[in-house]
């Protein structure tokens, strides 16, 4: 998907699990909790892909953003940046390379993969 061509409605207020000011625009984090344990690598990358299409369209471009300590309350931002941070205990080791370059191949430079642990 490009992420130029992700569309969300004009106006919607969107709520990202995180949000910060980085060199251009603003990066917008949404924590997956998605178990990829007993999954096939297509299944695993179909999850993968799908996750990225929602998070683009809700996140990606311009638009309005609600998150405590972000004050930028009525402002419109642009987020040029979308990370899906998964839960790394529910993602077999060999498979984690794999979800990175999915999340590449799949979301260009508007998306990047990280991994995380509760």
């Amino acid at each position: 998907m490009n992420p130029e061509a992700a569309a969300k409605p004009a106006g919607e207020v969107v709520y990202p699990d995180f949000v910060w000011q980085g060199g251009k625009g603003f990066s917008a984090v949404s924590q997956k909790a998605c178990d990829f344990r007993g999954l096939s690598r297509a299944e695993a990358r179909k999850l993968v892909e799908a996750d990225i299409e929602e998070q683009l369209g809700k996140y990606y471009g311009g638009g309005y953003v609600r998150r405590s300590g972000l004050d930028l309350t009525g402002q419109k931002i642009e987020i040029d940046e979308v990370i899906l941070n998964y839960d790394s205990q529910l993602i077999p080791e060999d498979l984690k390379p794999e979800i990175y370059a999915w999340g590449k191949e799949h979301g260009g430079g508007g998306v990047d993969i990280t991994f995380f642990e509760f």
